[in-house]
């Protein structure tokens, strides 16, 4: 019935060649609970092309081309990485993560694509911020010749507005709270 291929097709995309990506994982355990609630094919296949989660490689400018990503560990990174060069342009990065996550690596797996990074934080306070200073001074020196610190994640964004390019990208990631305080 539609449960049993519904579960093929889930199977297919969990065991597919781009088994890394968390967006197939989670449309396939989508999928899975959609079918056992009885939501038709049709349905499901309107919803799947019409869903927009916010914060994930979300596009909220042009000129420059500017995305938002919450990726906030280094999986999330990684599959973020993989779309990178579906941007425009150079890559400029704001970024700001948790302190308990491994942000230098996070950071380093991001910085080897950007041609300018603006290391930053976040300001809530219940959640503890990776040091920026500690970040940049983690990366080697021919990727801290591209990098700089600022402390005030508004500021951070602004300044990196205004050196880009319009032909070129900003992708601003690491944390939820950065995504939330630019957006």
């Amino acid at each position: 019935s539609n449960v049993f291929n519904h579960d093929i097709q889930a199977n297919n995309i969990l065991n597919s060649s781009n088994r890394h990506s968390v967006f197939l994982q989670n449309e396939s355990l989508a999928m899975r609970a959609a079918a056992h609630l009885g939501v038709t094919p049709k349905a499901m296949e309107q919803g799947r092309t019409h869903a927009r989660l916010p914060g994930r490689f979300e596009t909220v400018g042009e000129k420059p081309h500017i995305v938002l990503d919450n990726a906030h560990n280094l999986e999330k990174i990684r599959a973020l990485t993989t779309r990178l060069d579906a941007l425009p342009g150079k890559l400029n990065l704001v970024f700001a993560c948790v302190g308990s996550k491994d942000g230098t690596a996070m950071l380093r797996m991001l910085a080897d694509h950007a041609d300018h990074i603006v290391i930053t934080r976040y300001t809530d306070p219940f959640r503890k911020c990776f040091d920026p200073a500690a970040l940049y001074r983690s990366l080697p020196p021919r990727l801290r010749r591209r990098a700089m610190v600022d402390l005030a994640p508004q500021s951070a964004f602004e300044k990196m507005q205004q050196q880009t390019s319009p032909r070129d990208s900003i992708l601003v990631t690491g944390s939820t709270m950065l995504v939330g305080e630019i957006r």
